[in-house]
C-alpha cells in the first residue's frame, strides 16, 4: 500500500526548529547517515523548515537521479544561495539552461582533451614527486599533512586544465590568490545552506565579509583569465583550444551554431570547475593514501603492479594507468570508502511515487549516496578497503556480493559529473606514484587504537589532517 510523507519514521522534530538543531554542520552527512541506520532507507526530517524525505537505498538513489532533469532539480535554496556567491554553473542549473551547459561543458571535456592535456598533468606529478622525496630527506619533513601538499596539487591541475596556466603552487607553498581564495567557499555556503535564518542578507559576520571578500578576488582572476582567453583566440581563430577555458570559449551547440556560453556562464563554471576540482580529489587523494598507510600489504600488492607496468619510469602516463586493474581498484576503494559528495539535495517538480511513497509537487528529497555502498548487501565486508574487489577474477572468487552501480561518487543518469574522467585520472596518478617511490607509514597520532582522520563536512567531506611518514624506497 503506498505511503505518505507523514507515514515515514524519523527522529521526532523540535518545536519551531524541526531536527536542524539535532545536527553538527561538521559532521552532517554522518548524522543522516546514522539515522538512516535506524529509520531505515526512507525517512523523514524536518530540516531549514521543510518536511524532506532522505532515501539511501541505492536502487531508489538511482531511480530519483534517473528522473532529473524533468522530474527533479536542485533545491531552490541551494541554486539561490550558489547565485549568491557567485559560482551558479553547470552544477546548479536546470531545464533549458542546464541542457545548453551541460552539452557545451560536455563538449569541452571530450577524450581527446585530456589526452592533449595528459602529459603535462604527469609532469606535475613528477613535481610533487621530487617535493615528497625532499620532504623523506629530511627528519623534520618527513611526517606531514599530505591533504596540505594535495590541495596544491589538484589547484595546480585543475589550474591547467582549465586555464592553461602552470602555476606551480606545491613549489610556492600554496601562495597563490586563486588557492589562497577558495578555501572557504564550499564551508561557508554549506553553513548558508543550513542555516534557519538568512542573517547575510540583513547583516555580514567578519566571516561572511571575508568570502565575500574571497569571492571578489576570484571573479577578477577568472575574468581576466577569460578575457585573456578570447584575445588569444581572435588574434588566432584557427587555433585549438588548449585548456577548458578556450574550449568553453570555442564551443559551439550544433543545432544552433550561434548559440554559446556568455561569459557569465563560463565564468560560473570555470569557477565551479575550480572549486569542485581541487576539493574533491585532494579530499580523495588523501582519503587514499591514508588507508594505504593502515594496509602495509595492500601497499606492497599496488607496488608490485606498478613496478611491473611501470618499468623505469617514475610517473605512468595515462596509456599505462589504463592498464594498472589494481591502481584502478585503489581509486575506486577510496571513492567508495570515502565519497567527497555524500548527500544530494533535490526537489521534486510534478506529483510522483518512488518505491511505495507518493509525494507532492515540490517536496524535498536528500539522497544520501554513500549508504548502499557501505551495506553488506552491495558489497562484501563493505567497511574494508580491498581493491581487489574491482578485479573481475578475484571477485567471481571471492564469492562476495559487488553491486557496482552502488558506487555514487560521480553521481548517476544525466547529470554524471562531467569530470569523472579527469578525477580518476589525477587519483591514479596520484597512487601509482607514491608506491612507486614511497612507503607510508602512518603518523605518530593515528597508530593508536582506533584512531583515524575525522570525516569534517563542509558541503563536500574532507578528512581532518593525515598525518603521514613517506620513506623514499631504495631499489
Amino acid at each position: 500500500m503506498p505511503r505518505t510523507l507523514a507515514d515515514l519514521p524519523g527522529p521526532k522534530p523540535w518545536p519551531l526548529v524541526g531536527n536542524s538543531l539535532q545536527i553538527e554542520l561538521d559532521r552532517f552527512h554522518l548524522d543522516l547517515e546514522a539515522w538512516a541506520r535506524t529509520y531505515g532507507p526512507m525517512y523523514a526530517v524536518n530540516l531549514r523548515g521543510k518536511d524532506m524525505v532522505v532515501i539511501s537505498d541505492p536502487a531508489l538513489v538511482r531511480e530519483v537521479l534517473k528522473r532529473r532533469p524533468d522530474q527533479f532539480e536542485r533545491d531552490s535554496d541551494m541554486k539561490i544561495k550558489a547565485a549568491e556567491m557567485r559560482f551558479d554553473g553547470l552544477f546548479t542549473a536546470e531545464g533549458a539552461q542546464w541542457r545548453k551547459q551541460r552539452k557545451l561543458m560536455t563538449a569541452a571535456f571530450v577524450p581527446k582533451h585530456l589526452r592533449t592535456l595528459a602529459p603535462e598533468l604527469v609532469e606535475i606529478t613528477e613535481r610533487l614527486r621530487g617535493l615528497w622525496l625532499e620532504r623523506a630527506a629530511d627528519p623534520e619533513r618527513a611526517v606531514f599533512d599530505v591533504h596540505a601538499d594535495l590541495r596544491a596539487y589538484a589547484t595546480d591541475m585543475t589550474i591547467r586544465v582549465a586555464f592553461g596556466e602552470d602555476v606551480d603552487l606545491l613549489r610556492k607553498g600554496g601562495a597563490h590568490p586563486l588557492l589562497e581564495n577558495l578555501e572557504g567557499i564550499f564551508p561557508t555556503f554549506h553553513r548558508r545552506l543550513m542555516a534557519i535564518v538568512p542573517y547575510w542578507r540583513y547583516f555580514r559576520l567578519p566571516q561572511d565579509r571575508t568570502v565575500e571578500g574571497q569571492i571578489d578576488t576570484l571573479r577578477a582572476e577568472v575574468t581576466g583569465r577569460i578575457a585573456q582567453a578570447r584575445a588569444r583566440l581572435d588574434a588566432d581563430p584557427e587555433r585549438a583550444p588548449e585548456s577548458l577555458l578556450e574550449a568553453m570559449i570555442l564551443a559551439r551547440d550544433e543545432d544552433d551554431p550561434k548559440l554559446r556560453l556568455d561569459d557569465e556562464e563560463i565564468y560560473a563554471n570555470a569557477l565551479t570547475l575550480l572549486v569542485a576540482g581541487e576539493d574533491t580529489t585532494s579530499n580523495t587523494a588523501a582519503w587514499m593514501l591514508y588507508h594505504l598507510a593502515r594496509e602495509p600489504a595492500l601497499q606492497a600488492r599496488l607496488r608490485e603492479e606498478v613496478d611491473q607496468k611501470l618499468g623505469s619510469a617514475r610517473v605512468p602516463d595515462l596509456e599505462t594507468l589504463d592498464a594498472m586493474p589494481y591502481t584502478q581498484g585503489v581509486v575506486r576503494e577510496a571513492l567508495r570508502l570515502r565519497s567527497a559528495a555524500p548527500l544530494a539535495f533535490l526537489t521534486a517538480l510534478e506529483p510522483g511515487r518512488i518505491g511505495d511513497l507518493d509525494y507532492a509537487v515540490g517536496q524535498s528529497v536528500c539522497l544520501l549516496t554513500r549508504v548502499g555502498a557501505l551495506d553488506q548487501a552491495h558489497f562484501g565486508c563493505p567497511h574494508a578497503f580491498a581493491p581487489s574487489r574491482w578485479i573481475d577474477d578475484q571477485r567471481e572468487a571471492s564469492h562476495e556480493p559487488h553491486d557496482s552501480k552502488s558506487l555514487l561518487t560521480f553521481g548517476y543518469g544525466p547529470r554524471l559529473c562531467p569530470g569523472r574522467a579527469l578525477g580518476m585520472f589525477e587519483l591514479g596518478l596520484v597512487a601509482a606514484m607514491t608506491a612507486r617511490n614511497f612507503e607510508l607509514e602512518l603518523g605518530p597520532e593515528l597508530r593508536a587504537p582506533g584512531a583515524e582522520p575525522a570525516e569534517v563536512f563542509g558541503f563536500t567531506m574532507s578528512p581532518s589532517p593525515v598525518h603521514l611518514r613517506l620513506r623514499a624506497r631504495v631499489e
